[in-house]
C-alpha cells in the first residue's frame, strides 16, 4: 500500500478537527483501559482507536508502530515532491500527529516494510536494497540481509535479537524465515508455494508464538485469507481466524486483525476485529469500510 500526502499536510487532519471522535460506540470497553490505543492506517491516514471505541486521525501515512513507550509513533510517509519517483521514508511523530524527525533519507530508494521493537529501541525495515536495522532515532544503520527479490513483512522478537520475515519472491521458496539482526543464522520455519502469500508478521510478547497473515490463491480470482500461529521452531502451525494483518494485545491473550468481507455484490469492506489466541471470543473493533489494508499495531514492549 502506498501513501501520497505531502509533509506539509500531515498535521492538517488534527488541526482541522478531523481528530475528533468519528465512531460512537457503546459505553462497554472494547479492550482493557490499561492498554494503549490500537494504532492503524486507513485510507492514507494514521488512526488511534481507544478502548471506548473512539477513533482519532492523527496524520497521513501508513505502517504505523508504537515507539518510546507509546509516546511516539513510527510510520512510513510517502510523498511526490514533483519527482518522477515517490519518496517513501520512515518518520517519527507524536500521537497528536506532529512530526519529530525523519528517520531515513533513502530517495530514490523507498521504505517498503517496517518493524519496531520499543524494548531495545530498534527499527528494522526493508528497502529496495535489502533489510536494515537502526536505532529508533535513525542512527547506527547497518545491513542485515541484501536484497534477494522477496523480502517482505517483518517483525522483531521480544528480545530484539531475531527478525521474523516473509519471503514473497517468484519461486517455490515463499514462506516464513528467521534471521538474527547481524544477518547470521537465517532459517526457514515454514515453506509456502506459488499460490501462497505471507502478508504480515507479528511476534507474541512472550516470544512463544509468531502470528502471520496467510493468503492462499484458490483459482478463478478467488483467495482465502487467514490468521495463523506458528512456533519459532516451525512447530504447531494452526489457523485461529479468517482475516489478515495480525497484531498481539499487550497481554498476549488476544490478536487484533483486519477482516475483509463482501458489503455489496461488487464491493468489499474491511474492519478491525479481535479474537482470543485459541480462536474464540471474536469481537469487532471498527465498522467495516471500503479499505483494503488497515495495518494495526499495539505497543508490546515496555507498555
Amino acid at each position: 500500500m502506498r501513501y501520497f500526502l505531502t509533509l506539509s499536510l500531515l498535521p492538517l487532519a488534527f488541526s482541522l478537527g478531523l481528530g475528533c471522535a468519528a465512531t460512537p460506540r457503546s459505553k462497554r470497553s472494547l479492550f482493557s483501559n490499561t492498554w494503549p490505543p490500537l494504532v492503524f492506517a486507513r485510507s492514507e491516514t494514521i488512526v488511534l482507536l481507544s478502548a471506548d471505541g473512539q477513533e482519532r486521525v492523527i496524520a497521513g501515512g501508513g505502517q504505523p508502530h508504537w515507539a518510546d513507550n507509546h509516546r511516539s509513533v513510527v510510520a512510513v510517509v510517502t510523498n511526490y515532491h514533483g519527482r518522477p519517483q515517490v519518496e517513501s521514508e520512515a518518520w517519527l511523530m507524536t500521537p497528536r500527529g506532529s512530526l519529530i524527525r525523519k528517520l531515513t533519507s533513502l530517495y530514490p530508494d523507498q521504505v517498503r516494510f517496517l518493524a519496531v521493537n520499543d524494548a531495545v529501541n530498534m527499527i528494522a525495515y526493508v528497502d529496495n536494497s535489502g533489510m536494515w536495522v537502526m536505532r529508533s532515532d535513525g542512527s547506527r544503520r547497518r545491513p542485515v540481509l541484501p536484497e534477494d527479490g522477496g523480502q517482505a513483512a517483518l517483525a522483531f522478537s521480544p528480545s530484539g535479537s531475531t527478525i521474523a520475515y516473509a519471503w514473497d519472491g517468484p519461486s517455490f521458496h515463499r514462506g516464513l524465515f528467521l534471521v538474527d539482526t547481524a544477518g547470521h543464522h537465517k532459517r526457514q520455519i515454514w515453506a509456502g508455494g506459488e499460490t501462497t502469500n505471507v502478508g504480515s508478521v507479528a511476534w507474541s510478547p512472550d516470544g512463544y508464538w509468531i502470528a502471520f497473515g496467510l493468503t492462499v490463491e484458490k483459482g478463478g480470482g478467488n483467495a482465502e485469507s487467514g490468521v495463523w500461529l506458528i512456533r519459532p521452531d516451525g512447530r504447531n502451525m494452526h489457523r485461529v481466524a479468517s482475516g489478515a494483518e495480525p497484531t498481539w494485545s499487550p497481554d498476549g491473550r488476544w490478536i487484533a486483525f483486519s477482516r475483509t468481507a463482501r458489503s455489496t455484490k461488487s464491493e468489499y469492506a474491511t474492519a478491525l476485529e479481535m479474537v482470543r489466541t485459541d480462536g474464540t471470543g471474536r469481537l469487532r473493533l471498527t465498522r467495516p469500510k471500503p479499505d483494503t489494508r488497515l495495518e494495526p499495531d499495539w505497543c508490546l514492549h515496555d507498555c
